[in-house]
């Protein structure tokens, strides 16, 4: 697929982004000229794609982050803005996985799961917010089938 640059002068944060769909997101947004701010525990993944991105002639950092952390998210969105002038669009992809049958399941290890998969899009929606209102522009929680509004751009 031939880009088309569709994302020209678009700044995304993107959490997940040294491996798996984040990494894919990454490398599609920064094709279709977003610059790109690559969020992630794994830093030497993160790293290594942000160079990956950026020898295409590409705009893109890296941030070690851990999603779960509230301050840390507030940290590397706040950087983002300042690094990329500015926020436009945040895509969640951070996860993990754990699997074990219910009745052995650690209490720690299903709040880890939690803070990851689930809290984490609420830590980067709220503090997200501020950044996206200033470009006046729209969050949508993406789904298979469609997108409902969460803030509108007023």
């Amino acid at each position: 697929m031939t880009p088309s640059g569709k994302l020209q002068g678009q700044t995304a944060w993107i959490t997940g982004a040294a491996s798996g769909m984040g990494a894919a997101v990454a490398r599609r947004f920064a094709a279709e000229g977003a610059q790109v701010a690559l969020v992630d525990v794994q830093a030497e993944l993160g790293a290594r794609l942000a160079d990956e991105i950026r020898a295409r002639g590409q705009v893109a950092v890296f941030h070690a982050c851990d999603v779960a952390d509230e301050r840390a998210v507030q940290r590397s969105l706040a950087r983002t803005a300042a690094e990329l002038d500015g926020l436009s669009v945040i895509v969640n992809c951070a996860g993990i996985v754990h699997v074990a049958p219910l009745d052995a399941y650690a209490t720690a290890d299903w709040e880890r799961l939690m803070a990851v998969n689930l809290t984490s899009i609420f830590f980067a929606v709220k503090h997200g917010i501020p950044y996206l209102r200033r470009r006046r522009l729209s969050l949508y929680r993406a789904k298979t089938n469609n997108n409902h509004p969460i803030l509108d751009g007023s």
